[in-house]
């Protein structure tokens, strides 16, 4: 199944951490050229290059930014992606994670129809690939290697998600201020995301199935970077809860 995508542009933002982060880049990449025809933008931020095999596909468009912030800022990098982004929908994809396309599809369609601002092309259950199946599914390229094995797959974090990908209704998501940059590293930013918009009482989305995370190591990037790192997210995040609608839509008016 191959799905018709001109109006969507797939954002992914990348530090190559491991040789298995980029090899994931990689199957992923292959994976939604194959199924789909949106136009896809990958951004790398690092100290230096690492992803030279990235920047020589004729099917990407690869930007590098030179970042020596040894956390990795990805709101940052996620709002970039979406300002430079020339579609009325936006999918803001994380380099390790796949779903069934009739689920990409189900999901776009609500942002079309203007059901909603945000929209999650899974349910919440998002499933632990082990690194024999990565493989597996990046020599096949076929979505039924880890449907018909999610079985045998145990649910990331144990508990439900709202990461790894979602779509947004372009203009109206930068209206209500994007990714939260003071969301700075890794932690909650997600949450955070879903919170500010059901306080804002905007509509979201989503699709009944499931999510799969490709086998990677954890590096310092798949964690809090530090405990005052920790604290900074956190109370972010309760003081974004802490707010009513008004309230909320000033202190947006506030970031930069």
């Amino acid at each position: 199944m191959r799905i018709n995508l001109p109006d969507v542009t797939i954002c992914m933002h990348i530090r190559i951490d491991s040789p298995a982060r980029l090899e994931n880049a990689l199957i992923v990449i292959n994976y939604l050229t194959k199924v789909t025809d949106a136009k896809i933008i990958v951004m790398e931020a690092d100290s230096i290059l690492r992803g030279k095999v990235l920047s020589k596909r004729k099917d990407i468009s690869y930007i590098y930014i030179q970042d020596k912030d040894p956390v990795f800022h990805l709101t940052s990098y996620r709002n970039e992606l979406i300002r430079r982004s020339a579609t009325p929908i936006v999918a803001l994809w994380d380099v390790d994670v796949v779903a069934n396309p009739v689920q990409l599809c189900e999901a776009i369609e609500r942002i079309r129809r203007k059901e909603a601002v945000l929209a999650w092309p899974y349910d919440g259950i998002c499933y632990n690939v082990p690194r024999e199946i990565t493989g597996l599914f990046g020599a096949n390229g076929d979505i039924k290697v880890l449907t018909s094995r999610k079985h045998n797959f145990l649910p990331m974090f144990g508990a439900l998600n709202t990461g790894g990908i979602f779509f947004a209704d372009k203009e109206q998501y930068m209206e209500i201020g994007m990714d939260n940059e003071y969301m700075h590293g890794w932690g909650l930013e997600d949450i955070e995301r879903l919170k500010r918009i059901t306080i804002l009482g905007l509509p979201v989305y989503r699709v009944r199935g499931d999510l799969y995370h490709l086998w990677h190591p954890r590096g310092k990037n798949s964690g809090y970077a530090d405990k005052q790192r920790e604290m900074e997210v956190f109370k972010e995040y309760l003081k974004v809860c802490s707010y009513s609608r008004d309230e909320l839509l000033n202190y947006i008016k506030t970031w930069e």
